[in-house]
Order: structure tokens, then C-alpha cells, then sequence
């Protein structure tokens, strides 16, 4: 059972296939709405484990992880947005690039 909460949370990969988990959401809505959606799964599960524990995996993730898994996601899409400007300024350079050749072809075939 424990394995089934560690796929829901992390995901699981069967050779090629990769199955996103909740750490893999890009925005936080994201995310807590795939937590919500794990709720009543796992407050299920629990039952039929017959847990008697005083809080619930459900409240204990959401009381002690799910801040930090936030700061993780902010943390994954600033990375993301780095990249992605970068990516945009690369090819930002490379049509600014085309632009200018082709603007000093046009000029030296008119000069000639």
C-alpha cells in the first residue's frame, strides 16, 4: 500500500510511459486540485487498512508537505522561466540574426 501513496505522490515510470504524480503539477491549482482528488482515495484506503492513527495521510500531507511541494513547483517554474527566456532570447538573436543578412544581401544586390 505504501508503494500505491508513493506513485500518487511521485509518479511511476513502466519502461517508455511515464505517470505523472502530484509533485509533477506545473501550478499550484494544479496541484491542489489533484491532492483533492486523492482525498477520498486514500482516506478509503486507510479504512480498509483499518489505520487508527490520529491523522489521516491526507491531512498529514497537507499539513506538513504540501507547503514545501509548493515551494518545489514555484521553484520548478522560475527554472522553467529562465529556460524559457533564454530560449526566447536564442531565438530572439538568431531571426534578428536572418533579418539583418537578408537586409544586407537585398542592400548589395541594389548597390550592384
Amino acid at each position: 500500500m505504501k508503494k500505491k501513496f508513493f506513485e500518487e505522490v511521485f509518479g511511476r515510470q513502466e519502461e517508455t510511459v511515464k505517470f505523472f504524480g502530484l509533485v509533477d503539477s506545473d501550478f499550484e491549482e494544479e496541484f491542489d486540485v489533484r491532492l483533492d482528488s486523492l482525498k477520498e482515495s486514500w482516506m478509503e484506503r486507510e479504512a480498509k487498512l483499518g489505520c487508527s492513527l490520529p491523522m489521516t495521510f491526507y491531512e498529514w500531507f497537507k499539513n506538513e508537505k504540501v507547503s514545501n511541494s509548493r515551494k518545489q513547483l514555484k521553484l520548478k517554474n522560475l527554472q522553467k522561466g529562465v529556460i524559457n527566456q533564454s530560449n526566447n532570447q536564442s531565438i530572439n538573436q538568431s531571426l534578428n540574426q536572418s533579418i539583418r543578412q537578408s537586409a544586407n544581401q537585398s542592400t548589395n544586390r541594389s548597390i550592384h
